[in-house]
């Protein structure tokens, strides 16, 4: 972009000053010679003022900060301005450039001294998730005198900016009420190692309650003073499969952000913590047909691989087959996994359908539908109370509540077949599905 300079609003005030003083001279002649005379120190002013902007396009910028914020997390970006030389400017104001995934600062206004180099600060705020290019800043600069003014684009390499949903870690008293939902899944997974070989040596852990009495560490126990445990890989590792739903249920917006994206970021983070822990995974995704599957994903090269599919891994306008999840299953694995499909499922309409979709995968393997909850939905933190006679507000209020009831009917069918189903708030979303399934984990040892 060429630099854009033009007359600031101090010059046009003279100009008609100027004018104004030739329309006299029409009524008084011999103010004709200080007219004419006063034009060309005009002329002159505006030379020399114009000469004290340097060349802008040799200006450069820096940009120093993270890239990758959470929703509603607070950062700050550095931007390092260089001039390549000293500068006689009035003032200049730094337009940062516009990001519609985080609220920040428009711009920076000063009135520098003579300078070089400029460091300015800019203030963000997490707000929408999804990945955006970040483009050039632009600067205006004041001449000397304030006659003029210049705009321009600053050279400067993109930078790719990333927000996710936010880590904030959910309260005890959530996820031990979640837990207790589940109690009776959890109790019913247990099943007691015996006589397992012996394999890779993982970890030492203190002794529980049923352990195996020759997986004791006579030495570390001896050395503590307490005994203690000796964890094999055939003990910890354990195969989770993470469903996909990307039916028309995952169309929409969940706080400003579209509400793929927050299962999507759902379904990373399972990946890394599965992976961190030993385990192996596999991923599958679906709508009216099977989008992909991945078995037995090992290391971050086949999360990787998922990521690279984002564009595919998008919400469509269509109703899901939820029966392709036992297709799925099929082609994954016939062992016994834990189970976790991310769909909306606080839609009546998907909980009828997945209830009878998961039956068969309920019987062999340990499964879990997990779904957000949104801030509007969640009557047990937001009471909601409607003015009197605010008649759409006492009918959404009505219907948050039968969605309450509907889903409670539900969980209770789920428990029937030995399945799970939970909601989880979306400012807890990363971290109560991340600890849902470490739980999960624990409880299945086989």
């Amino acid at each position: 972009m060429k630099p854009k300079s033009y007359l600031s609003g101090k010059t046009f005030i003279l100009l008609g000053a100027w004018q104004f003083l030739g329309a006299s001279a029409l009524l008084y002649p011999p103010l004709l010679w200080a007219y004419g005379a006063i034009f060309l120190l005009i002329f002159f002013v505006l030379l020399r003022d114009r000469k004290s902007i340097p060349e802008l396009r040799q200006w450069t910028v820096n940009f120093k900060g993270v890239t990758t914020l959470r929703l509603r997390e607070k950062k700050t970006w550095i931007w390092e301005l260089s001039t390549g030389g000293a500068n006689d400017l009035q003032s200049i104001e730094f337009y940062f450039p516009s990001c519609s995934l985080f609220k920040n600062d428009k711009k920076f206004s000063g009135y520098p001294k003579p300078f070089e180099s400029l460091v300015i600060a800019q203030h963000v705020t997490g707000h929408r998730l999804g990945t955006e290019t970040l483009p050039s800043p632009f600067v205006l600069v004041v001449s000397r005198w304030g006659l003029w003014k210049q705009l321009v684009e600053l050279p400067f390499q993109s930078v790719e900016l990333q927000c996710k949903p936010s880590l904030e870690p959910v309260p005890p008293e959530h996820l031990g009420a979640a837990l207790q939902r589940l109690q009776s899944l959890l109790l019913g997974s247990k099943h007691l190692i015996k006589l397992r070989s012996r394999d890779q040596f993982h970890s030492l852990r203190e002794y529980r309650h049923q352990d195996e009495i020759r997986n004791i560490d006579p030495r570390k126990s001896a050395k503590r003073g307490e005994l203690m445990i000796r964890e094999y890989d055939s003990l910890v590792k354990h195969h989770l499969v993470i469903g996909l739903d990307l039916g028309r249920s995952l169309s929409g917006e969940i706080a400003g952000s579209e509400k793929s994206n927050y299962y999507l970021e759902g379904v990373y983070s399972l990946l890394q913590k599965a992976i961190a822990s030993h385990d192996q995974v596999s991923f599958f995704a679906f709508h009216q047909e099977i989008v992909t599957v991945h078995r037995k994903i090992q290391n971050l090269q086949g999360i990787r691989q998922i990521l690279e599919q984002g564009n595919r891994l998008r919400a469509t306008d269509v109703e899901s087959n939820y029966n392709l999840i036992s297709s799925a299953m099929t082609q994954i694995d016939s062992q016994r996994c834990i189970v976790l499909i991310l769909s909306d499922i606080a839609r009546p309409s998907v909980q009828s359908e997945l209830q009878k979709a998961m039956q068969p995968i309920a019987a062999k393997h340990l499964s879990l539908v997990m779904g957000i909850l949104e801030k509007e939905a969640d009557i047990r933190q937001n009471q909601p109370v409607p003015k009197p006679g605010d008649l759409d507000a006492w009918s959404q209020d009505s219907y948050i509540y039968w969605l309450d009831e509907e889903f409670h009917k539900f969980t209770q069918r789920m428990l029937q077949i030995r399945s799970g189903a939970l909601l989880c708030p979306e400012q807890y979303w990363l971290d109560m599905s991340s600890k849902l399934y470490m739980r999960l984990r624990d409880s299945l040892l086989i």
